[in-house]
C-alpha cells in the first residue's frame, strides 16, 4: 500500500505563536492581528506558511482561492464552516502541494464542476473534512496526479461525491465516508492508475462508477445500499478485490478481449462469483452475486440470490443455463447480453426487472415471474421463446422493445397491471402472441398495444399485435 503523507500541527487556542519556522496566519478568534477572512490571510501568506482558522467566527461566507503552497487548517471539522452561499467553489486549489484539513465545506454553486473542493493542481492533501450540500464534493479535473483524499465525510451533493476526470492519474482515495449523494459516490472518467481503498460508500445513487477507466485499484471498500448499483466497471485491467457489498452489487461493461481482475469480494456475506472467458462450468455453491463475462456453457443452479443490484449478469456470454434458482428483491434479477440461453424453472419475484436481455434464440420457460416492476423486458431481440411461464402481479408482464419473430405462447398472464407491450420497426413488425391465457377465458383475440417506428425516422405510431388464439383455461405451470 502506498505511504500517505500526514498533516501534523499543534494548535494553541487564540494565539499568534507560530507552529513552525514558517509563519502561521490566524483567522477569527480573539488574538491580536487575527484576520477576519480566510482570503485576506491567504493573500498575506507565502509558500510554506500555515493559515489556521478558528471556529469562533464560523461560518465564513466566502469563496476561498488557494494560489500559494500553504497548509489551510480548521480548528474543528464540525464547527469550522466555510459556506460559499451557492456560488462558485467553496475552495479552489490552484497550485501544487496544498494541504486542507479540519473544515465543514458547504453550499457551493449548483452548476457542473462547482465543488466543495476543486483541485486544479497536483500533490494536494485533503484530509479530515466534512463536505456537504455542494454540486460535487471534490473535483480533480484533467491531467492531475498524486493527490491524496482521506478521512473525509462527503454527503448530500447534487452530483458526485468525488469526481476524477480526463487522465487524472496516481491519486489516492482512502478511508473516506461518502454517503447520500444524488449521483455517484466516486466517479472516474477516462482515468488510470488510481487507488480507491478502505472507503465506505452508502446510499448514493451509485457507489463507484469507472467509465473508460483502466488500471485502477478498487480494494477493501464497503458498498452499502447504494440505490442503483454499488460498483460499475467500465474499462480493463482494473483490480477489484476484498470489497464488501451489502444490499447492492457490481456490474461490468466491457468490450471483447478486455479483462479485469476480480477476486475475494462478497455480496451480503456470500461470495461474488466472477468468471471471465470460462466454459463448461457449473455454479451450484451459494453465491451472493454471479457475473459471467464472455463465458460459454455455464450452468447456474440452486441459487438464492436476493438484495443485489444484478443477481445474475451475463455479459457477452452464450449458451448458459439458469435453472432452479430463487431470484428475489434485486434491481435486476437476470441481466443478459448474449445468445442461446435457457432460463427455466426459476422463481423470479419482487425485482425491478425480473429478466432483462439483449438476446437471440433464448428460451425462457417454466418460470414463476411475479410482483416485479417489469417481468420480462427484451431489447433488440429476435427469435426468442417465452413459453409456459406464470407471469403474474407485475407492473408490466412482458415487454419487447425493437424485436420481432419472438414467440410468446402457453403462458399464464394473471393480475398484471399491463400484460404485454412492444415496440417494433416498420419493416419487421410481428411477434407471435398466440395460445396464452390472458387473465380470464377468452373467445376473441387478445389485442396487444404497442408502437411502430416508421423507417429510418424517429416517428412512432400506435400499432397492435394480436393474440389470435387465446387459451380459455390457465395452464398447469
Amino acid at each position: 500500500m502506498a505511504s500517505v503523507p500526514s498533516i501534523s500541527t499543534t494548535v494553541v487556542k487564540k494565539t499568534t505563536i507560530p507552529l513552525s519556522k514558517d509563519k502561521t496566519f490566524y483567522v477569527g478568534g480573539s488574538g491580536p492581528n487575527n484576520y477576519s477572512t480566510i482570503r485576506h490571510a491567504i493573500r498575506e501568506a507565502s509558500d510554506g506558511d500555515t493559515v489556521f482558522v478558528y471556529d469562533d467566527s464560523s461560518p465564513y461566507y466566502e469563496e476561498v482561492y488557494v494560489d500559494k503552497v500553504i497548509n489551510l487548517i480548521g480548528e474543528n471539522k464540525d464547527t469550522t464552516i466555510i459556506d460559499s452561499s451557492g456560488t462558485g467553489d467553496v475552495i479552489r486549489i490552484e497550485v501544487d502541494g496544498v494541504q486542507v484539513s479540519g473544515f465543514t465545506l458547504q453550499n457551493s454553486g449548483e452548476y457542473w464542476k462547482m465543488a466543495g473542493i476543486d483541485i486544479m493542481a497536483n500533490n494536494a492533501i485533503i484530509k479530515n473534512n466534512n463536505i456537504k450540500n455542494c454540486c460535487d464534493g471534490i473535483n480533480i479535473y484533467e491531467n492531475r496526479y498524486n493527490n491524496v483524499i482521506s478521512e473525509n465525510t462527503i454527503s448530500s451533493t447534487h452530483l458526485n461525491g468525488i469526481g476524477l476526470w480526463y487522465s487524472s492519474e496516481n491519486n489516492l482515495i482512502f478511508n473516506n465516508t461518502i454517503h447520500s449523494n444524488e449521483g455517484d459516490g466516486i466517479q472516474l472518467f477516462h482515468c488510470e492508475n488510481n487507488s480507491i481503498f478502505e472507503n465506505v460508500l452508502q446510499s448514493n445513487h451509485q457507489g463507484i462508477y469507472l467509465s473508460r477507466s483502466h488500471n485502477n485499484l478498487i480494494s477493501d471498500n464497503t458498498f452499502d445500499s447504494n440505490k442503483r448499483i454499488g460498483l460499475i466497471i467500465g474499462g480493463y485491467s482494473n483490480t477489484v478485490s476484498n470489497n464488501n457489498f451489502i444490499n447492492d452489487g457490481m456490474f461490468v461493461s466491457v468490450s471483447i478481449n478486455e479483462k479485469n481482475s476480480v477476486y475475494d469480494n462478497t455480496v451480503n456475506e456470500k461470495p461474488l462469483v466472477y468468471l471471465e472467458y470460462e466454459s463448461d462450468k457449473v455454479i451450484d455453491t451459494q453465491a451472493g452475486q454471479i457475473i459471467l463475462i464472455h463465458c460459454d456453457k455455464i450452468t447456474i443452479q440452486d441459487q438464492v440470490l436476493t438484495y443485489t443490484s444484478h443477481a445474475i449478469q451475463l455479459e457477452g456470454s452464450d449458451n448458459c443455463i439458469i435453472v432452479d434458482n430463487i431470484i428475489t428483491d434485486n434491481n435486476w434479477g437476470i441481466h443478459m447480453h448474449g445468445y442461446d440461453h435457457n432460463i427455466s424453472d426459476n422463481i423470479i419475484a419482487g425485482n425491478g426487472y425480473g429478466i432483462y436481455g439483449i438476446t437471440q434464440r433464448t428460451i425462457i420457460g417454466g418460470n414463476i415471474i411475479q410482483s416485479n416492476d417489469n417481468g420480462i423486458f427484451l431489447y433488440a431481440c429476435w427469435r426468442n421463446k417465452i413459453i409456459r411461464n406464470r407471469i403474474s402481479d407485475n407492473s408490466n408482464g412482458v415487454r419487447i422493445e425493437y424485436g420481432s419473430n419472438n414467440t410468446v405462447s402457453f403462458n399464464n398472464f394473471i393480475d398484471n397491471k399491463r400484460d404485454a407491450g412492444f415496440h417494433v420497426f416498420s419493416g419487421d413488425r410481428y411477434n407471435d402472441w398466440n395460445y396464452n391465457y390472458w387473465q380470464r377465458p377468452r373467445i376473441f383475440p387478445k389485442i396487444i398495444f404497442g408502437k411502430m417506428r416508421l423507417g429510418d425516422t424517429r416517428l412512432n405510431i400506435p400499432w397492435i399485435n394480436l393474440g389470435r388464439y387465446p387459451a380459455r383455461n390457465p395452464f398447469n405451470i
